[in-house]
């Protein structure tokens, strides 16, 4: 009997590492493709693939469907580029219900907790006046809370300084705000390691584009 107990647990430790194998190396993959769609900026195959991996994905992983939810708001980015507001909208439904799966796996997590206020900022564009007094407080808070649980990741930061940038001053907003998160990113930016290769690493290079623009933006305004 001890012995077949040996034996099964063998078995369920190669089924194990074949199984987490197979999603890293589908991982590794997708992550690919999606450093590619950032350059091409069409993000359909690796929401595809990211839907995939999160349905087959081993017990406590919360990367495919982060990424899942990533690529969607990158859609309803485009679609705001493309002056399609309806388009925004469906795509953040699919963006939240992925980071909602993200969320029961690692609800404290500064990662997941940072994307979500970017689905509510997103939901800005889709009607600014009509979406942005209940949006934006949500959008703030929710980049509040990734900080305090993450203070050392840099997205938060890149993230707030991002809303706060397109916020009219009138509002609470403007390049003055956002500049001290800009900062704050790109200084995380530079010491932040990624616990691996799959882990999110985006977010630097706009960062140090809006960074410039608000300090050109504080310059002139200085003169």
């Amino acid at each position: 009997m001890r012995a077949l107990i040996i034996l099964f647990s063998l078995a369920l430790s190669i089924s194990t590492f074949a199984q987490n194998d197979r999603y890293t190396a589908a991982m590794e993959k997708a992550v690919g493709e999606l450093q590619a769609a950032e350059q091409t900026r069409d993000f359909s195959a690796p929401a595809n693939t990211f839907e995939r991996i999160t349905a087959a994905a081993p017990e406590g992983e919360w990367l495919p469907a982060y990424y899942q939810s990533y690529c969607h708001i990158m859609q309803a980015v485009g679609a705001m580029q493309q002056g399609k507001p309806d388009q925004i909208t469906a795509f953040l439904e699919k963006a939240q219900g992925a980071l909602d799966k993200a969320k029961e796996i690692s609800p404290e997590n500064p990662e997941i907790l940072a994307l979500q206020g970017y689905i509510y900022t997103g939901h800005i564009w889709a009607d600014p006046m009509g979406n942005g007094p209940m949006y934006s407080p949500q959008s703030v808070a929710a980049y509040q809370t990734a900080i305090e649980a993450g203070p050392d990741h840099p997205r938060a930061y890149h993230l707030m300084g991002m809303h706060l940038f397109y916020m009219p001053a009138m509002y609470g907003g403007g390049p003055e705000r956002a500049v001290s998160y800009l900062e704050k990113a790109a200084e995380r930016f530079e010491s932040y390691e990624p616990a691996s290769p799959m882990h999110p690493a985006w977010g630097s290079y706009f960062n140090q584009q809006l960074l410039e623009q608000a300090t050109a933006k504080l310059e002139k305004e200085e003169k």
